[in-house]
């Protein structure tokens, strides 16, 4: 047992390594300045945005390095886990290189065409992050996920990025339409059609088609073709420091989020002058020390909050917790010069979902939420300032009162979360962006 938990260890380790010898030599080569963007991200079925029912399996997590170079071309980097708990009881681990180069022609007025391409590498193998995601798991007193590698050697897949985008952009409204065209083959082949809006170089929603088809024999794999296929719902914010990304079936369920931060954008000017849309990510914690995931939009007062929470209750049992709400808040900043408090008032819905054995549906209720909300915004100057957007720490304390709440007995194992009033308290990173020079 021994050799079995150190060898993926230190394959881990010895992979974590190189990765960072190579970054570490090519930026000693190109420069700092040759680079316009050093992305560092992990993704994992958990960033659910509530949606859904993650089961912590089949494509489980990631770490991403990806660079955008000064000469046009991106590079990227990407290890993931893939488990099977249900059906081959066995895991495996991907690498995934490419390098893309983009292009752009103006077809006259809004109208223009872009996209990229370039080649890639597949690895599958072991590469160690059995080790990693329990050690991360024994962070959050979550049960480990054992299962055997599968042993055959590393294989290598080479093939070919491509994507095009006919775009309809539309300044005045700081906004663009388009529609776009990708296609990977690979290990596995992903074909892709959306139509995306993407306001102020910021936010952006898109909704497509994708195709997705393996070819290596891996079990694990296969199930990505029940679980990444067909209709989509994607968002992104693309922030100067921080980026998120989601994507999300309705038809199947599963989804998968990414959070990454740009190492390099500390060195952009400093552009904030003033707040025209706000952005908040954090962690609400319930009495009994549950977290729940905080993802805010807001403008002018009135926001939109998912808070989602989800996980294992029982050897046989996960939940999904998430609300969502439309919020109005005031602030009272002109109270004190070191705090701004502020009130928050808001309705929504509560979702409670209760499976077993990962597929089984034991319960599932929505039910609408009111909920009031204190909070104190720290300091009179921004924490730390990044380009176009200023960063402010928020603690807050709210009390959701959810209205015909369930009293069926097959909740017990999540009883904590059906019960008619729930206080937590927040940590929450604020994010205020000028959006006067986007």
């Amino acid at each position: 047992m021994a050799d079995r938990c150190t060898r993926p260890r230190n394959n881990f380790l010895t992979i974590l390594l190189l990765v960072l010898c190579v970054c570490a030599l090519s930026m000693s080569v190109l420069s700092a300045s040759a680079f316009e963007q050093l992305r560092l991200a992990t993704g994992n079925d958990a960033i659910s945005l509530g949606l859904g029912n993650n089961q912590d399996d089949g494509r489980s997590f990631s770490a991403l390095l990806s660079t955008r170079l000064a000469m046009g071309f991106d590079i990227t980097f990407e290890i993931t886990s893939f488990t099977d708990q249900r059906n081959s009881a066995m895991r495996h681990d991907t690498m995934d290189l490419s390098v893309t180069y983009p292009f752009s022609f103006l077809l006259g007025g809004p109208w223009s065409l872009a996209g990229r391409g370039g080649p890639s590498l597949t690895v599958a193998g072991p590469f160690g992050l059995e080790w990693a995601q329990n050690f991360l798991h024994s962070f959050k007193n979550k049960q480990p996920v054992l299962l055997p590698i599968d042993s055959r050697n590393p294989t290598a897949h080479i093939g070919f990025d491509a994507d095009a985008a006919l775009q309809y952009t539309q300044r005045t409204h700081q906004g663009s339409l388009s529609a776009a065209v990708t296609h990977r083959h690979a290990w596995e082949t992903i074909g892709q059609a959306a139509v995306q809006y993407r306001w102020a170089d910021t936010l952006s929603l898109a909704l497509g088609y994708q195709h997705t088809k393996g070819w290596s024999g891996f079990p694990s794999q296969y199930m990505q073709e029940e679980r990444y296929n067909g209709f989509f719902i994607q968002t992104h914010y693309d922030g100067p420091l921080l980026q998120t990304n989601y994507l999300f079936f309705p038809h199947s369920g599963f989804g998968y989020g990414y959070i990454g931060f740009d190492l390099l954008s500390f060195a952009a000017e400093p552009t904030y002058q003033k707040s025209d849309l706000t952005t908040s990510h954090g962690l609400y914690y319930e009495m009994d020390g549950t977290p729940l995931r905080l993802t805010s939009v807001g403008k002018n007062g009135f926001s939109i909050d998912v808070l989602y929470i989800s996980g294992p209750v029982k050897p046989i049992y996960r939940y999904n917790i998430s609300v969502w709400q439309l919020a109005y808040q005031w602030k009272f900043c002109n109270w004190t010069t070191l705090f701004c408090p502020a009130i928050k008032a808001s309705a929504g819905l509560k979702r409670i979902n209760l499976v077993q054995n990962f597929d089984e549906p034991i319960f599932e209720v929505t039910k609408p939420l009111l909920g009031l909300e204190a909070s104190i915004k720290i300091g009179s100057a921004p924490m730390m300032v990044v380009a176009n957007t200023a960063y402010w720490m928020r603690i807050a304390a709210s009390l959701h009162y959810l209205i015909d709440a369930p009293k069926d007995a097959t909740v017990s194992p999540i009883g904590v979360h059906t019960k008619p009033w729930t206080f937590i308290l927040g940590l929450i990173l604020q994010i205020d962006h000028d959006l006067s020079a986007v």
